[in-house]
């Protein structure tokens, strides 16, 4: 490595300096709410935050390093057709804002819920509430994991420091300011570190600019190569980025992302208007569209530097993950700071994602097992003391486990932008479809969204299984290694072809030179990521209603549980009941069963 390509002591301290500043914020955090801790002051910043870094935060939720590492050489090797995901959040985002937002805030408000699947025990029962809880626990702890991965391996690429190291290092001090902070710092960190995230892939993308001699030029390369179609209505399912995909299946994740998860749902609960939440949520469509574009240009300059030699072929680089971080060094080495810059830009986006993974994690724990078991034991309320102070520990616990999981990463061999998103829609799709059978379809009994959450999560954990033992590398366009110095021929992975395209001569890559055997399993391992949310919701919302109707429709409902049109709508409502006789036998069974709510918020319910 030259000496321009190194991480020089500038660029260390302008990411030291990204790391204190985040930590910083933590601890005024911590300080500003030292003399009122409340477990609503930790989970929802006692209802008082702004619009503007709550956008940012719900941005940094789920954009992270996997986005800055991943995504560009998603791009790199498969083309533009990803950059068409950025149509979903303008079918899916209005219709979170609409139909899922203001149930959940209403809750909030009348209900004072923290966890989002509490809402699950007063539309169904608690068994539906305890299996959403433990599917977004399994789905937010890998998640995390991948993410924390990520950018330590792209801090470990451009510096040469341990893996392990930086993993520990940057987990901890994410683990730190979440832990003492609580949802305050997490908001605000997410700001801070969404301007390091835009300003990192500007200065790239600019960089990326002047060395290949603008964007036109750029453009026309990647023309030659291959790389600019956009659009792709081919509607077989195993094509990886058809427009298809990206837009119908990448509408449903979005979907699970913005209409099922703690951690947004979280957010919107710390806006104290409902339409202030909901303008939160719309200026994530922009912010999505800049974002994707910024990450599609990295790409391709990216392309433009490295048409004539895939630093993956070639052996200068391990995965394709790393490819970012090593075009980085190349671009940017030569400016002091800059490439500090970026790897701030990755660890922010990394640690937005962590501690907001971390602080809903530490809520739903607290309130859908801890307090529970609390209550019912004792027939009282845990004190607020107690409760915060038991939400830190969860938080140091999250974090530590976060930690360790990040370290058994490295056994993975798939990209990280399909593993993340296929983690999505293997727990995620499932969530989102108990939840739509909850607010969109009043007369489904708690038999049947029992039935369609585990049946659906069975059918895409087969879909996900047997993409695991599926091979993808074949379909990869062309690269080359001609314009290589001294290229790294090692791999015998690798079929290399050579054809005559204006001079230069490609390679393309392939697992073997022949194609895999096309049966059954192959075809389901073959589907696309974008597809696995679609999918799981699609089984779940069928099978859920197929249940409800053969053991008896749901008779009567709180109509707060349920999209406020529907409730105008007699032939799709059962019975409703407002007020619930509280001396009556059945109800004060329900009573017990949602003990922690408050009493007027029962709701009888079909079993």
């Amino acid at each position: 490595m030259s000496e321009n390509e190194r991480f020089s002591t500038v660029d260390s301290v302008v990411f030291a300096l990204s790391l204190l500043m985040s930590a910083g914020i933590g601890v005024f955090a911590a300080w500003q709410s030292r003399n009122h801790a409340t477990t609503s002051d930790y989970y929802v910043g006692s209802k008082q935050m702004s619009v503007i870094p709550v956008s940012l935060s719900l941005l940094a939720s789920f954009i992270s390093a996997i986005a800055v590492v991943g995504i560009p050489a998603e791009i790199f090797y498969y083309g533009m057709e990803y950059i068409t995901y950025v149509l979903s959040p303008l079918l899916a985002i209005p219709v979170v804002c609409w139909v899922f937002l203001p149930v959940f805030h209403r809750l909030g408000d009348e209900r004072n819920i923290t966890s989002a699947y509490q809402y699950l025990e007063l539309r169904f029962n608690r068994y539906v509430r305890l299996m959403g809880t433990l599917a977004f626990t399994v789905m937010t702890f890998l998640y995390m994991a991948i993410v924390l991965y990520t950018p330590s391996l792209a801090l470990s690429q451009v510096t040469g420091i341990s893996l392990w190291l930086t993993i520990v290092c940057s987990g901890g001090v994410c683990t730190f300011y979440t832990a003492i902070g609580g949802m305050k710092a997490v908001v605000w960190t997410d700001a801070l570190q969404m301007g390091f995230l835009f300003l990192g892939l500007l200065a790239l993308g600019i960089g990326g600019l002047i060395t290949a001699g603008g964007f036109a030029n750029a453009w026309e390369i990647a023309v030659k190569g291959g790389r600019t179609q956009i659009f792709n209505f081919d509607p077989n399912p195993i094509v990886r980025y058809s427009t298809w995909a990206t837009v119908v299946g990448g509408s449903f994740m979005t979907l699970s992302l913005y209409a099922s998860n703690q951690s947004m749902i979280q957010r919107y609960l710390s806006i104290k208007k409902s339409s202030h939440a909901q303008i939160a949520v719309l200026l994530n469509i922009p912010l999505k569209i800049v974002l994707v574009l910024l990450l599609a240009l990295c790409a391709l300059v990216m392309y433009a530097h490295h048409w004539d030699c895939d630093p993956l072929l070639a052996g200068y680089v391990s995965k394709s993950d790393q490819i970012v971080p090593y075009f980085t060094l190349q671009v940017l080495g030569f400016i002091p700071g800059a490439t500090g810059l970026f790897v701030a830009a990755c660890y922010s986006g990394a640690l937005s994602t962590i501690s907001s993974g971390v602080n809903s994690l530490a809520a739903v724990f607290l309130c859908d097992f801890i307090k529970t078991y609390y209550d019912d034991r004792h027939s009282r309320e845990m004190s607020e003391r107690k409760a915060t102070r038991i939400s830190k520990i969860l938080a140091v616990t999250f974090g530590l486990i976060t930690i360790a999981l990040a370290l058994m990463c490295q056994l993975f061999s798939n990209s990280v932008v399909r593993l993340a998103m296929s983690l999505f829609g293997m727990l995620g799709g499932p969530l989102l479809g108990v939840f739509i059978l909850g607010i969109l379809f009043p007369k489904v009994n708690s038999y049947g969204a029992a039935t369609g959450l585990i049946t659906s999560t069975i059918v895409i954990g087969f879909v996900g299984i047997c993409a695991q033992f599926t091979d993808h590398s074949w379909q990869k366009l062309a690269v080359s290694i001609d314009g290589c110095s001294s290229a790294n021929n090692t791999t015998d992975l690798y079929s290399v072809s050579t054809t005559s395209n204006s001079s230069s001569t490609e390679a393309t890559t392939l697992l073997s030179t022949e194609s895999p055997d096309k049966d059954f399993f192959y075809f389901v391992g073959s589907i696309s990521h974008f597809y696995y949310s679609l999918i799981s919701s699609f089984f779940c919302i069928v099978v859920g209603s197929i249940t409800s109707i053969l053991t008896g429709n749901n008779t009567v409902i709180d109509p707060v549980l349920v999209f406020e049109p529907l409730t105008k709508c007699c032939c799709w409502m059962p019975p409703v009941v407002k007020n619930i006789d509280i001396e009556n036998d059945e109800t004060k069974i329900n009573m017990v069963s949602l003990r922690g709510i408050k009493k007027n918020s029962l709701v009888k319910t079909a079993l």
